[in-house]
């Protein structure tokens, strides 16, 4: 797998929710936005698992591909369902930016099925 180190710096400022950073870094090294890593994850993967609504936002603005699929053929909606722990920011970015919501990963589980089996939260609610 090649390295991207654009692409790392930039997990990093999403992992640590420093949006303004995230924005400078693009601006003067713009990177492939839709750059995998090893398990498949674009920028937007990191973004919907550390619900960076703010980074969300700045990549879908840029032409990130909001239906991206992981190596498990989990879309970024899945990742931002799993994810949630009851807050529905981003997943209601998604929506209204029409992810797909139906898509199956490769386990044959769809983003909105998932959000009806999370009894912990009630992320069946943003959906």
């Amino acid at each position: 797998m090649k390295k991207n180190p654009v692409f790392e710096k930039l997990v990093s400022c999403i992992v640590n929710n420093k949006s303004q950073e995230f924005s400078v870094i693009l601006e003067k090294d713009p990177t492939d936005l839709n750059f995998k890593d090893g398990k498949g994850w674009t920028l937007l993967h990191y973004a919907a698992q550390y619900l960076a609504v703010e980074i969300g936002q700045t990549l879908l603005s840029r032409g990130a591909d909001i239906n991206a699929k992981d190596n498990f053929g989990n879309n970024v909606l899945w990742r931002a369902a799993f994810s949630s722990n009851g807050r529905g920011e981003f997943i209601q970015l998604l929506l209204h930016n029409r992810a797909d919501r139906y898509e199956k990963n490769n386990s044959g589980i769809s983003p909105e099925e998932l959000a009806n089996t999370i009894s912990n939260y009630n992320v069946r609610q943003f959906f």
